[in-house]
């Protein structure tokens, strides 16, 4: 008897690799799987870093060219990059799951890639909490939920940490930088102008409904921002102050507060970016730790 309780506890504790799994993507639509997925393809790099924090690492059978982290990334067949995507290699790999970034990844290959038989899944992200959303999402479809809500958890707790200690702090106006030629921003919807509200910053141009504007410079000045914050993607600090030296009537050139970020850190959606928003955070902090008045000694006391 008791052999027999142990072997009915063994196989309780056995995760239910066969049972079928069924979520909602962000079009809308159910995605059914019979047993949960063994071989997945992503074709973003975001996407595969998601995987990989909900413990779907092994799962993954293929990549698109751009995803590089983590460093066991690099281990995973490539199937081209954006917009240069191989059905053919992809099918190749017999993926039983394609997951793909929704309103990124061009509608006309997901379509393609479904009308030959395979399950695609649109992920998407609305805020940065909904990144621990996504992990726990693919932790289900890949049957790894314990290691996706553990990290996932660990998400959410270091977001709200980020914004218990900044959200609240004196308000600084920030320009985000995207690109220079047209002068791009984000608007208030994009994950990046989160990140700057996460850290007690005012994004100038979150009135935009458009997730990546492009702005004049007339309406720039109008705006004058105290920072202005650009990424790796655009250049080096070097760069940002040859680009923006000559318009001192600016606040933020005036006053030298150009801060450039690593791109892959503050503008994809993954859980890399709260190493992204900490270094934003951290930098407005001590811009505004500059700007306040010298402390005053009365009496032999500090004040």
């Amino acid at each position: 008897m008791k052999r027999i309780l142990l072997s009915i506890l063994m196989l309780l504790a056995i995760p239910a690799w066969g049972a079928a799994v069924c979520e909602q993507d962000a079009t809308g639509q159910s995605v059914c799987l019979d047993k949960p997925a063994r071989r997945i393809v992503s074709l973003a790099p975001n996407i595969t870093e998601l995987l990989f924090a909900a413990g779907a690492g092994t799962h993954i059978a293929g990549v698109d060219s751009y995803s590089t982290y983590p460093a066991a990334a690099n281990e995973i067949t490539t199937i081209g990059g954006f917009p240069n995507i191989s059905v053919e290699a992809l099918l190749a790999l017999q993926p039983d799951l394609v997951v793909v970034w929704a309103g990124v990844t061009a509608p006309q290959l997901s379509e393609k890639i479904e009308s030959l038989g395979i399950r695609v899944f649109h992920l998407g992200q609305a805020t940065i909490p909904d990144v621990a959303t996504s992990i726990r999402t693919l932790g289900r479809l890949a049957g790894t939920e314990t290691v996706a809500k553990r990290n996932a958890d660990a998400f959410l707790t270091r977001y709200e940490a980020l914004h218990d200690r900044y959200a609240d702090r004196t308000p600084v106006s920030v320009f985000f930088e995207i690109w220079h030629a047209p002068l791009r921003t984000v608007g208030g919807r994009h994950l990046t102008s989160q990140a700057i509200a996460l850290c007690g910053g005012n994004n100038v141009f979150a009135d935009q409904k458009v997730n990546v504007p492009a702005v004049g410079i007339e309406s720039l000045l109008a705006r004058n921002p105290d920072v202005i914050v650009s990424t790796d993607r655009v250049g080096n600090d070097q760069d940002i102050h040859q680009r923006w030296q000559k318009l001192t009537v600016l606040e933020a050139v005036r006053e030298q507060q150009l801060i450039t970020l690593p791109d892959k850190l503050i503008s994809l959606p993954t859980p890399r970016m709260l190493d992204g928003a900490e270094m934003l955070c951290e930098q407005l902090q001590a811009i505004r730790d500059s700007h306040q008045p010298p402390k005053q000694l009365i009496a032999g006391h500090t004040e």
